[in-house]
């Protein structure tokens, strides 16, 4: 069967994998329920401009999250499923945009089948749908963005380059600045190998101030109903978000480099495998490097950053995948061996886990049953 054909299959189990519980259990976690409480106070009051939490403005965000959320809430009513519906979606666009970004850089479509496979299975995507934040959409937003990026200097398709600034301006009412990050890095080492096929014209212009009308469209409006919002937004949500403690989230510098390789498992320990033995392909104008700059350089960044949370690492795992992915299947035959090993151990693991869990619940439950 053709990749795309068997993609699509993959793609269908994933939905049903991610929409069959969604709704089954409330919003317990502190974010969780902060966003889903700001996003339904917005849909009863139909005040889609300022988030509103308990009667205190929440403005340390941009509101495409708590809009998308109430959306959701308009088609399914107000509850679980409702508030967490698209983050289900943004994981499905995740994956299709894996296995198109993919395709285009090493163009092999069983390679882009399994990148967005591998994806899917990083425990991290699937904290980040059962989680409402942000991260699940502005890591939605960072790939497309990349992948209109790559499809325009490959191409040369203008419309291609509205559609990046759209992308990166979407994601900037996602999260603000966060947004530049990823795609910035994966341009400057991509572009170093894949030349322009137009020079700077008037395009670039428009599609770049088309970029500041949307992503500075509720900013905009903001600072017009009041000026003291311009200090706010460019002081504490900014600069002093990334120096200081100023959201209480300070965490040790290591808190990435550690939790960063365990919610990539068991991937991360193979891509460490294949990088050591396909260290060659590693080398100045290359894709390869590209891909692994793009997961590197954004780790160093958040782990000097004094807010941290393990979701903000999210979009490098796309492109862990797609690194990953093409490696492996460049790599002979007789060296796949200690692949084949590690995921065993842990596809046992896990499966050991969800045994205990299983067990374990089962047994408190006649536990008390029976003697309480």
């Amino acid at each position: 069967m053709a990749p795309t054909k068997l993609f699509n299959i993959f793609l269908l189990i994933a939905a049903i994998a991610l929409l069959i519980n969604v709704g089954s259990y409330g919003v317990t976690e502190s974010s969780d329920a902060r966003y889903a409480e700001i996003s339904r106070k917005m849909f009863v009051s139909g005040d889609y401009m300022h988030p509103d939490l308990l009667d205190v403005h929440h403005y340390h965000k941009p509101p495409l999250t708590y809009q998308i959320t109430a959306l959701g809430y308009s088609i399914f009513g107000i509850n679980t499923f409702g508030a967490r519906f698209f983050l289900q979606i943004a994981i499905l666009i995740q994956l299709i945009l894996v296995f198109q970004l993919s395709k285009l850089l090493f163009n092999n479509e069983k390679t882009a089948l399994w990148a967005s496979i591998i994806y899917f299975s990083f425990p991290l995507v699937l904290i980040s749908s059962r989680n409402l934040t942000t991260d699940a959409f502005l890591a939605t937003f960072e790939l497309l963005t990349v992948y209109c990026w790559v499809v325009y200097r490959k191409k040369g398709a203008i419309k291609w380059l509205y559609f990046f600034t759209i992308s990166l301006a979407l994601g900037f009412l996602t999260k603000g600045p966060v947004v530049f990050i990823v795609p910035l890095i994966f341009i400057l080492f991509f572009n170093t190998s894949e030349r322009a096929k137009h020079n700077i014209n008037i395009h670039h212009l428009l599609a770049w101030l088309l970029f500041i009308a949307i992503a500075g469209s509720w900013f905009f409006y903001l600072v017009a109903e009041n000026s003291i919002f311009l200090d706010y937004f460019l002081g504490r949500q900014t600069a002093e978000r990334f120096s200081e403690n100023v959201f209480g989230r300070t965490e040790p510098f290591w808190y990435f480099l550690v939790f960063s390789p365990l919610v990539g498992l068991p991937w991360f320990l193979v891509l460490l495998y294949l990088l050591k033995i396909n260290k060659r392909l590693i080398k100045y104008r290359s894709t390869y490097l590209t891909l692994l700059m793009s997961c590197v350089i954004p780790l160093i960044f958040f782990s000097i950053s004094s807010s941290k949370r393990i979701l903000y690492i999210l979009p490098i795992y796309s492109m862990l995948a797609i690194l990953t992915t093409q490696l492996f299947t460049l790599t002979g035959e007789h060296k796949l061996k200690p692949i084949k090993y590690i995921v065993i151990i842990f596809i046992f693991l896990y499966f050991f886990i969800f045994v205990f869990h299983f067990v374990f619940f089962y047994f408190i439950f006649f536990f008390f049953f029976f003697f309480f």
